[in-house]
């Protein structure tokens, strides 16, 4: 976010324009002051819309293949035009680059929510194993961002190289995913787990892979499975909810708790000791802390698979203790008088806190995206998964 204000509103909106009216100066003003607000709208919503219409999409192996090719190619053709938008003189027209920029914004999540959705239904075919790996790439991407941040930090160079060198990178990796998409698609394990769903065997779902009422009164779980290989629509969505709504729901306690803390309230925590310099002390320990171990929680999820699903709610409400833990540190959030007494007068006490909350968000998150698709049939396992990335999504 440090990067977008850099870029955006430090440089590419920061313009005076002597021939513009009134109307246009204050609107360019609206639009560099709640500039990440409009953004925020721009990503999410496109997101959590196509993830939801990717939902009830088919999810056989052609078609999520054909939509993640076309997602990338989309994202390419949107970064080249970004990259002009970097290198053209706009100082003229900042309200018609903010404009398109909106626009940008939302075609790219757009994709992204695609892309997003079609992975976790893909994952989810494979060994549970697999649907942490789409978590894991997540979560490395931030790790590599905060680096990045933290590196321009220190370099300062001018926002304009800054601009044209990221958003280059970027096209770089959609052009290397691209072509690992064409890989994966010939690759001998990825078709045989996405073809297992085509057989019509009567597969049933481990009793210890989810807790026992999401199996229906009756407890039979193979009479249930050779019921529903004809099911679709709503029919088949609802079927599938209340096989894995228990773990839903876990993702969404897990996420809630985690978008109370960050960025927003992290972000406005100052230090105490000046262990560091305050230039540093939130892109560190915010930023790039967040990223690092909740990466580690993906990676020990692939070792230690405890508690099992019927307990895991339990320490997905937990949690929410985090969030009068960190307002009880030193949150001072801009120009607003604190009434409420810091009691973790250390920051020791905060980092050890930013540690705990992000090391269990990404443990649990994978717990809870590794469960939900072991909770219905294995040909019903793509749509749980999309249901689980669509309800990590929800929050935020």
């Amino acid at each position: 976010m440090a990067l977008l204000v850099l870029y955006f509103v430090d440089y590419k909106l920061n313009v005076t324009d002597s021939t513009a009216g009134a109307t246009t100066v204050a609107a360019l003003d609206n639009y560099k002051t709640n500039f990440l607000a409009y953004l925020g709208i721009a990503s999410i919503s496109p997101n959590v819309v196509l993830q939801a219409l990717n939902l009830f999409g088919r999810t056989s192996h052609g078609s999520l293949s054909t939509r993640i090719s076309m997602a990338f190619l989309l994202q390419a053709v949107v970064f080249v035009t970004t990259i002009g938008l970097a290198i053209a003189d706009t100082s003229g027209w900042p309200v018609g680059f903010f404009w398109l920029t909106m626009v940008t914004a939302v075609v790219i999540n757009a994709a992204v929510g695609v892309l997003q959705s079609c992975y976790s239904g893909a994952a989810a075919k494979l060994p549970p194993e697999y649907m942490n790996a789409t978590l894991l790439g997540n979560n490395l991407s931030g790790v590599i961002v905060a680096v990045f941040m933290l590196v321009s930090i220190a370099l300062s160079p001018s926002p304009h190289a800054i601009g044209i060198i990221y958003f280059s990178l970027a096209l770089v990796m959609i052009v290397v995913c691209l072509v690992l998409q064409y890989k994966l698609n010939s690759n001998d394990f990825y078709v045989y787990h996405s073809e297992l769903d085509c057989k019509s065997g009567a597969d049933s779902v481990a009793d210890d892979n989810c807790p026992p009422e999401s199996h229906g009164m009756s407890g039979d779980t193979t009479g249930d499975a050779e019921g529903d290989q004809h099911m679709e629509g709503l029919v088949l969505y609802r079927y599938v909810f209340g096989k894995t709504w228990h773990q839903l729901l876990n993702i969404f306690i897990t996420s809630f708790s985690t978008l109370c803390i960050f960025p927003a309230l992290m972000a406005d925590i100052r230090p105490l000791n000046h262990m560091i310099s305050e230039r540093y002390f939130v892109p560190t320990f915010c930023f790039l802390f967040f990223n690092v171990f909740v990466t580690c929680g993906n990676s020990l999820a692939q070792i230690i698979q405890r508690p099992g699903p019927r307990y895991l709610f339990v320490w997905c409400a937990l949690r929410l203790l985090f969030i009068p833990f960190f307002l009880y540190c030193n949150y001072r959030p801009g120009t607003i008088d604190r009434h409420l007494p810091v009691v973790f007068d250390n920051d020791w006490y905060y980092i050890g806190g930013t540690v705990a909350m992000t090391l269990s968000f990404g443990y649990l998150t994978s717990m809870c995206m590794m469960y939900a698709p072991r909770c219905v049939p294995h040909r019903h396992s793509a749509t749980a998964g999309m249901m689980a990335c669509l309800a990590l999504l929800l929050v935020f």
